[in-house]
């Protein structure tokens, strides 16, 4: 699989991906009752391993493979309709130097409902059998889906579907800006926000790829001191927690207003970074990862808890080589995608389930 693009890296990503390159997601079903995700099925001889498609039951506490092999999809960000009845996956595959851009949907218990048209997506020579197309897909309302191939090769580019009219946009050199756990779809679903090939090159672009440019300073999130921990929406405007500077967007006209910021209470030792810092379970427990380096070795990452009430902090797990987080909807439960596997934490902090999850 291909890298990611290096201006994600820059948004505070990269120490936390996956160590194949791509970025990988938990979808959240609307009710926040499970979740579903891709991970790496068995390998063939001398070709890229296959995705295959889990759901995980919080109630059962049970995990299913529901698709076992999504052939040409290498969906490693995978999206749940806003009604939670499907799951969208994306591929681009070849027809001579013309790639075509398709997209698929799966009911919760894995049947193949539909498959799009084929769009034309770029012109590119493909290099060798393994020469394949990750792919990032957004669902925030239930007509639109956006689709981010992602190739190191390629300039970045966002694709608008249009469900009812099966018409595309393609939004040229802007991808959607995410954080884990957050949606870039603006929560009245009239756009959603987006980045460039730098982080702080913002704007709101709409359904017709007309763009909002957003008044932000150059360094404001891929500054090396000032790293994106959480992301959320406010109505129209889009809230962005920092490290050490935060905040908010307006969509509407462009303009940016610093948030006063909150002080981290017990923070991190020397020589260690902040990646990750969720509020959840009703305000009363506090997610925060630290990434530190060690000289000839991988980036390591530290999960922990803090009780708000209580001040105490308690750590989840060390030495960790990834961390991504995802607060379900009600935001009463945390799954976090570290170390090949799913982290489900409870809304007392603790670890409810590992679930298997690897992504190679």
């Amino acid at each position: 699989m291909n890298c990611i693009p290096r201006w994600l890296a820059l948004m505070g990503i990269l120490g936390c991906i996956a160590m194949s390159g791509c970025i990988p997601n938990v979808a959240w079903l609307p009710d926040s009752s499970g979740f579903v995700f891709t991970e790496t099925g068995p390998a063939e001889a001398g070709k890229d391993p296959k995705l295959r498609l889990v759901k995980y039951d919080i109630a059962q506490k049970q995990r299913d493979i529901i698709v076992d092999n999504l052939k040409h999809s290498v969906t490693t960000w995978p999206a749940i309709s806003p009604n939670g009845a499907e799951i969208a996956v994306a591929s681009v595959t070849w027809k001579g130097i013309q790639t075509k851009l398709q997209l698929t949907f799966y009911d919760l218990k894995g049947k193949e409902l539909r498959t799009s048209q084929e769009y034309d997506w770029v012109e590119k020579k493909k290099e060798d059998d393994n020469d394949s197309w990750p792919t990032l897909v957004f669902w925030g309302v239930p007509e639109k889906v956006l689709v981010t191939p992602i190739h190191s090769d390629t300039p970045a580019m966002t694709a608008i579907i249009d469900l009812k009219s099966k018409e595309i946009v393609k939004v040229k050199d802007r991808i959607p800006f995410f954080y884990p756990g957050s949606k870039p779809i603006r929560p009245d679903g009239k756009g959603f926000l987006a980045s460039g090939d730098k982080s702080s090159n913002l704007a709101f672009v709409d359904w017709d790829g007309k763009e909002i440019k957003i008044d932000l300073k150059e360094g404001a999130i891929d500054a090396p001191n000032n790293q994106i921990v959480d992301f959320r929406w406010n109505g129209n405007k889009a809230i962005v927690i920092g490290s050490r500077e935060s905040f908010s967007i307006d969509t509407e006209t462009g303009m940016v207003a610093n948030i006063e910021q909150t002080t981290l209470k017990d923070p991190g030792k020397e020589g260690e970074t902040l990646t990750n810092r969720l509020i959840f379970a009703d305000d009363h427990l506090e997610f925060r990862s630290f990434e530190r380096m060690i000289p000839n070795q991988p980036k390591q990452c530290r999960l922990e808890i803090r009780d708000q009430k209580e001040g105490k902090v308690r750590v989840v797990l060390d030495n960790q080589t990834d961390c991504l987080a995802f607060p379900s909807p009600d935001r009463k439960w945390l799954a976090v995608r570290t170390g090949g596997k799913i982290l489900l934490i409870d809304d007392k902090g603790e670890i409810s389930a590992e679930i298997e999850a690897a992504l190679k």
